[in-house]
Order: C-alpha cells, then sequence, then structure tokens
C-alpha cells in the first residue's frame, strides 16, 4: 500500500492528508474543547494549518528519519464534510503508533471507531504491522472505550498517559 492511498469504511472516505485540508479543517479545529486530552493547542492561523499539512503529505520526515507517516482526513460520505482526522506513524521494529481526533460534529456517532479499525485493518494487512499503540490522558473515557472496543488493552507507561497496544487483528 502506498502512503498515500485513501481507505474507505461504510460511511466515511479517508482521504490521505494535503496542504489543501487545512482551509476545511481550520474552524472546526479551533474548538478548544477538542485540546482538552491532548498535547496539543488548536492551530494558530491557517497558514500555520496548511504549512503543518504540506510537511505531513510528505509521508515522511524532512530530516531523513525511517518513518512513514499515515495521515488521513475522514470525509462522512452522506455529507460531505470533514468529521475528523486519524494517522499511523511506522517507525521499523517498532509497533505503529496511532492518534485520532474528531471535530465536535464527527463525534459521538461512532465514525471515530470506524475510521479506526480502517486504519487498523491497513496496517495489519497491507503495512505488515505486528502490533500498534496509542495514548491516551487518564481522564479521557470515550477514547479509552474507544480503544479498548477495538481490541487494545493497557501495557505500562513511562509517562502520566496510559498507553495502549494491539497485538493482532
Amino acid at each position: 500500500m502506498k502512503p498515500d492511498a485513501p481507505l474507505t469504511t461504510s460511511r466515511l472516505d479517508l482521504e490521505p492528508l494535503v496542504a489543501a485540508h487545512a482551509r476545511e479543517l481550520y474552524a472546526p479545529l479551533r474548538d478548544p474543547a477538542l485540546y482538552l486530552f491532548i498535547d496539543e493547542a488548536p492551530p494558530a492561523s491557517l497558514a500555520g494549518l496548511e504549512t503543518r499539512y504540506r510537511v505531513l503529505e510528505r509521508r515522511r520526515p524532512p530530516d531523513g528519519r525511517p518513518e512513514v507517516w499515515l495521515n488521513w482526513a475522514c470525509r462522512e460520505r452522506a455529507t460531505g464534510v470533514i468529521a475528523g482526522l486519524t494517522q499511523a506513524t511506522l517507525v521499523p521494529a517498532a509497533p505503529a503508533l496511532i492518534a485520532y481526533v474528531f471535530t465536535a460534529g464527527g463525534q459521538g456517532r461512532g465514525l471515530a471507531r470506524e475510521a479506526c479499525r480502517a486504519v487498523l485493518t491497513a496496517l495489519f494487512t497491507d503495512w505488515g504491522q505486528t502490533a500498534a499503540e496509542a495514548t491516551v490522558h487518564p481522564d479521557n473515557a470515550r477514547s479509552i472505550a474507544l480503544l479498548e472496543s477495538l481490541g487494545f488493552r493497557p501495557v505500562p507507561s513511562t509517562t502520566t498517559d496510559l498507553r495502549f497496544r494491539c497485538d493482532s487483528w
């Protein structure tokens, strides 16, 4: 599978993230409620978000590290609106690291779970990954429940965040 391959689910089109997505995502990603449990701030400017996405659309770090960046904008097919983002970072000889953020309008309807299932299927089937991990703030009950519903289990962590791991798909 190519790093810029799209994915689909019954309700979503996961589009490889590109700088052009910033225009549509800037306003929804400005919602401070999205950042209660993640160590990140809302985008300061549209130009800054475009620059960030331009780097991510390369699918590899500019410094030559042997990583692959898989990032998707999750567009709800019925409305045409981007409901969230999913990502996976692949590093040799390590579990894939997944993350996701869904806009206020994309939350509470199982879209994040659906998108993560598609990402995990691609990671285990097309990318040959044997494990995936995610970190979660200990107070983020909804994200913990999402990961557990996907078969992730807690593993020891060296940070204050919880770490979850999935070893099969």
